[in-house]
């Protein structure tokens, strides 16, 4: 009987000790950005794994991605028009974007934004910057961090997003799985 006992009490224990441990999910890009996974993985400089936002909050219209690949890194805009692509059309209207950027042209992103940057908690323990940028005609919000020695930006319109949605846009890269 005691033996009994012990058998299903160690079950119970390795069952709970199961439980307990993290699980290490990571979140899949929302899927407004299916189409250009493809693009990414073909057009990611070496050495840079981009992630994506699993979170977008609602948006009264639909946006349309593209990727552009720079000196700096990679970048995908999102735009209100379906025929924006900023490869193609530099001065083409966005409404946000994400970026994954080099060390050193992170290092220099951040270093003329110093003064003006304010740090903040992101999820997995990863301290981010926050950024509003007023360029005359309407603001941009900024969320910037490393991770895995890369440097991350994602940005937005301020006039279309919060500053508490940014971040969950933010978050929701943080934990999703980097693409390579």
């Amino acid at each position: 009987m005691k033996r009994t006992f012990w058998t299903v009490s160690l079950r119970n224990l390795l069952f709970l000790a199961t439980l307990s441990q993290p699980l290490a999910a990571q979140a899949v890009p929302a899927p407004l950005f299916n189409s250009i996974l493809p693009d990414i993985q073909q057009q990611l400089p070496p050495n840079l794994q981009m992630r994506l936002p699993s979170y977008l909050p609602e948006m009264p219209d639909p946006l349309y991605p593209s990727v552009d690949v720079g000196d700096t890194g990679l970048t995908v805009y999102l735009s209100p028009d379906p025929e924006c692509d900023r490869s193609v059309q530099p001065d083409c209207m966005t409404v946000g974007g994400a970026a994954v950027m080099h060390p050193d042209a992170f290092a220099d992103w951040q270093q003329r934004h110093q003064d003006d940057l304010t740090p903040m908690e992101l999820s997995n323990n990863i301290t981010g910057r926050y950024l509003t940028i007023d360029y005359g005609e309407g603001a941009i919000r900024y969320v910037a961090w490393q991770q895995d020695r890369t440097g991350y930006i994602v940005a937005a319109v301020a006039d279309g997003i919060s500053r508490d949605d940014l971040l969950k846009v933010a978050n929701s890269m943080v934990e999703s799985a980097p693409i390579e």
